[in-house]
């Protein structure tokens, strides 16, 4: 029988030094996004967003000059449906209909987006670009953008799913008695708290035995 038990404790300290030293880190990676994009049309007027109902007021506002390579002689040609403007480098069309439904949006340049912040650099119809950076939590909130600024309002949290009723089967020594044993051990968890049950069968001596019943409750550090 010491032979099974030589044997055991071996086939453990073997999976300790592989689990610490010999595996290698798995290597994790964001794959490739392959989709296909879909274009859809909708045969009615797009709505006017209504923002939430609490503004969010940027921390940070940063206006900016005028950029210098910015076309400073250009020529406006006004046809049936556009606005056709001839400058240095080439000729930009612009839908009238554009103007005349949004007339005061400025025009979006840059978004930057982080877990606790949120940038946005548009430049206006004053021609002056700026940067509006917001504190944003969302965790606890959803955001809207409209023409009247950044709103949110607040994200109802998702049910807590319930934990089922686990069972661990394993083995282990017994180093007081020198006798390897066969372990089972069923758990159930709340939250913060787990109640278990644990059973030790022990294989060569009847005193490595054991029947545990226990609670746990988990304390938050911070």
């Amino acid at each position: 029988m010491k032979k099974y038990w030589f044997l055991i404790i071996g086939i453990l300290i073997g999976i300790i030094i592989y689990l610490l030293f010999i595996r290698k880190p798995s290597i994790q990676y964001v794959p490739d996004i392959l989709y296909k994009t879909d274009t859809i049309y909708i045969n009615k007027p797009y709505p006017v967003p209504k923002p939430y109902p609490v503004p969010t007021p940027p921390k940070t506002v940063k206006i900016y000059l005028v950029d210098s390579v910015a076309i400073d002689s250009l020529t406006l040609i006004i046809k049936d449906k556009d606005i056709l403007i001839q400058g240095l480098h080439s000729q930009i069309s612009i839908s009238q209909g554009f103007l005349k439904q949004f007339p005061y949006n400025p025009k979006l340049i840059e978004l930057n987006l982080s877990r606790d912040s949120l940038s946005l650099s548009t430049l206006g119809i004053n021609g002056i670009p700026s940067n509006q950076t917001f504190p944003i939590s969302l965790s606890g909130f959803q955001y809207k953008w409209t023409l009247e600024g950044l709103s949110r309002s607040i994200v109802k949290p998702l049910p807590i799913p319930k934990k089922p009723i686990q069972l661990w089967v394993g083995i282990g020594g017994n180093f007081l008695y020198l006798s390897p044993y066969a372990d089972f051990t069923i758990e159930k968890e709340w939250t913060r708290i787990r109640l278990y049950s644990d059973i030790n069968v022990g294989l060569l001596k009847k005193e490595a035995s054991s029947i545990n019943l226990g609670l746990k409750y988990k304390i938050k550090m911070r």
